[in-house]
């Protein structure tokens, strides 16, 4: 018997995916096989637990559906790290609601399964042993993701040509109707190194929803640390970091004159702020650990 598998709904992904990273970690830390749009080899498997990794409401939740439905003695767990994300309806309707595990970095929002596990999934792509290579910090401050909706008031608030915005094309279209001006850059690629580390500073933004909704710190929160960048937080993130035990009351800001005031203020002794804030990363290698105890359960 297979002891588990990750089904992903896309046959292609690029780097800067978050699942399809995490997807990437968990094949490293526990060889559990990656299934993409490829189930021929197998269907005839019996395999203990069968993960899917949410990703995309384009996929072809119809081969998935019949995938899970050929096994009908595998458990499945459910794996999302965005509170705002649900199962497919197709998919859910071949799973039983008593054999539905979530692995989730929210905590329980719905009955319709029989557990609920509570992970720092965001904590998988902290790396420790990523290469800070040197490069020079010739870029200020960046902010980087897709456009979300909920964030659209903080956007306006921060977002000017002193800022630069790393997104999809896609994006910067969604961005520019919101009326913000930043200078954009093309979406980031991850690896051992990345062109984050040319950067100053990172500005920390969360949804409204999770400033009430425990959510752990976001991945780019884990990034930042992996490649020496001071961060800074819009304050309305603090009681998320209260609760994940990091003390960033040195660094919060309130909108882009107190940013741009905090930053000159740092820029004194850039590199004493850069080594508070790299301290931080034996507690995030910690949570990583912990992590990974809390998923072997599953892929072993």
């Amino acid at each position: 018997m297979i002891p588990s598998v990750i089904v992903e709904p896309k046959k292609r992904y690029k780097s800067f995916t978050p699942y399809w990273r995490n997807d990437r970690i968990l094949f490293d830390e526990f060889g559990t096989s990656v299934i993409n749009g490829r189930f021929d080899s197998y269907r005839n498997e019996k395999i203990r637990n069968i993960a899917l990794s949410y990703a995309s409401f384009w996929a072809d939740w119809r081969a998935i559906a019949k995938f899970l439905t050929e096994h009908p003695e595998s458990q499945i767990y459910q794996l999302f790290n965005e509170y705002n994300l649900q199962l497919n309806s197709g998919v859910r309707k071949v799973i039983d609601q008593d054999k539905l595990i979530i692995v989730a970095n929210f905590p329980q929002m719905t009955k319709r399964c029989k557990e609920h596990i509570q992970v720092n999934l965001n904590t998988l792509i902290f790396d420790p042993e990523s290469a800070l290579v040197g490069q020079k910090k010739t870029q200020q401050i960046i902010y980087y993701g897709m456009f979300r909706k909920d964030r659209t008031i903080y956007f306006t608030r921060y977002f000017d040509e002193n800022i630069i915005v790393s997104t999809s094309q896609k994006n910067i279209l969604l961005f520019k109707q919101l009326g913000v001006n930043p200078l954009f850059a093309k979406q980031f690629y991850w690896g051992k190194t990345s062109i984050l580390e040319r950067f100053k500073f990172s500005l920390y933004l969360e949804d409204p929803h999770t400033h009430t909704h425990y959510n752990y710190p976001a991945n780019r929160f884990y990034e930042a640390l992996m490649f020496g960048v001071v961060q800074l937080f819009d304050r309305n993130c603090q009681r998320t970091f209260e609760i994940a035990g990091y003390d960033i009351s040195d660094y919060l800001v309130k909108g882009r004159t107190s940013l741009h005031r905090k930053m000159e203020e740092i820029e004194k002794d850039y590199q004493a702020h850069r080594k508070i804030q790299m301290q931080w990363k034996v507690k995030a290698k910690e949570e990583r650990a912990e992590a990974i105890e809390q998923l072997r359960p599953i892929f072993i």
